[in-house]
């Protein structure tokens, strides 16, 4: 502080700086470095330089002997600098790594998901190909369908649900190849630009063929009209859906469990709801998905997306009470499959007994975006 006072007495008087640079000498405006150093109360300040790179600064108040700092003082608080230097620097180096650990550690449960699915895949696809002509040998069976013909209202009913089979088997075969792709260079996977009320419509089809599930949840979807489509993948964006409704689903039922178990709530009328509202804003497409499930504590949505973290019951008890997940890779795979799409997902609002609220952001495709 002293020096800086001295050489800001050694310039210009503060009346002779110009108006709109009161910088005297050096590039440096002494007044205003005098004024910063008393709002930290310094007396001292050292930078703390690792070869040429500034790392921070040492700063250093008033002795108690309230004597100036000394030349030998000075010379200790430099290599104190240094030492803090490389302090700091193994400090920055052990928080990247362990970031990086991190990273590879969730990079290669991924690898093992895709080298998982690419060993197992063509068994899983002859099954699903066998699904697949039975439904189509089934519509195709004359005995089968005479039976019906006098039942127009029960032959609708019944080529609707094979067909959502066939339909769903395909879809199958293809999910298959999504969760190869993880483990498959970014340059190798194909996108296209896909409508979300067409991704949801075909999700809600296959969630409601699912007797006695979805039918009891009130689900209510409103897209507004300006939204586009997103450069994404069909499969990767309905695997997204079925993902976050099959989660709220979980949520509601551990709801309704605790509400058995707690009659003082007060809560017998409780009905599940789950709503999606899907907007357009700031180059973002936002799709928000709330439900009024059991919700989360503070310490569990902050572990949501860890892969192989899971909130569900165990086995025996999500058969019990018809939970649907329980691998802790389902919320871990929607931030992937959002990732690859250029998105963020994160968890908004949650409590517990509150539900949950979570934002998935796509960015709008830019002009001329179309496939690759």
């Amino acid at each position: 502080m002293e020096d800086v006072q001295r050489l800001a007495a050694e310039v210009k008087p503060k009346n002779t700086y110009p108006a709109d640079n009161p910088t005297a000498h050096n590039g440096i405006n002494y007044p205003e470095v005098i004024a910063q150093m008393r709002q930290l109360n310094a007396r001292l300040v050292i930078p703390s330089f690792l070869d040429k790179e500034l790392l921070g600064f040492l700063v250093l108040g008033e002795k108690a002997s309230g004597r100036p700092y000394s030349e030998a003082d000075i010379e200790v608080l430099l290599a104190l600098s240094g030492q803090a230097s490389l302090a700091i620097l193994n400090a920055l180096f052990t928080v990247k790594l362990r970031d990086r650990e991190k990273e590879l550690a969730d990079a290669s449960r991924i690898v093992e998901i895709g080298n998982l699915a690419s060993s197992t895949g063509h068994q899983l696809g002859n099954v699903l190909n066998n699904i697949m002509t039975a439904g189509d040998t089934i519509l195709d069976n004359d005995p089968i369908m005479d039976t019906l013909k006098n039942n127009p209202q029960a032959k609708a009913s019944f080529e609707k649900i094979i067909n959502v089979i066939i339909t769903n088997a395909s879809d199958g075969d293809q999910i298959i190849d999504e969760i190869r792709s993880y483990s498959r260079q970014e340059g190798d996977r194909q996108y296209t630009l896909v409508g979300l009320k067409e991704a949801l419509d075909k999700t809600l089809r296959m969630l409601y063929i699912q007797i006695n599930k979805f039918q009891n949840i009130d689900i209510s979807i409103n897209i507004a009209a300006d939204v586009p489509p997103v450069f994404a993948s069909a499969i990767g964006l309905q695997n997204i859906f079925v993902n976050m409704f099959n989660n709220a689903y979980d949520s509601i039922q551990e709801m309704k469990e605790y509400i058995k178990s707690h009659p003082e709530l007060g809560l017998n009328n409780y009905k599940g709801r789950i709503a999606v509202s899907i907007t357009c804003a700031k180059g973002n497409v936002n799709i928000h998905l709330v439900d009024n499930g059991m919700g989360m504590t503070v310490d569990i949505a902050k572990k949501l997306f860890t892969p192989h973290y899971t909130t569900k019951a165990s086995s025996d008890k999500r058969k019990e009470i018809k939970l649907s997940g329980g691998t802790g890779i389902g919320l871990y795979t929607i931030r992937f499959l959002v990732k690859e799409y250029g998105g963020t997902v994160k968890l908004v609002k949650t409590g517990h007994l509150e539900g949950a609220e979570f934002l998935i952001q796509i960015p709008v495709p830019k002009n001329g975006e179309k496939e690759v």
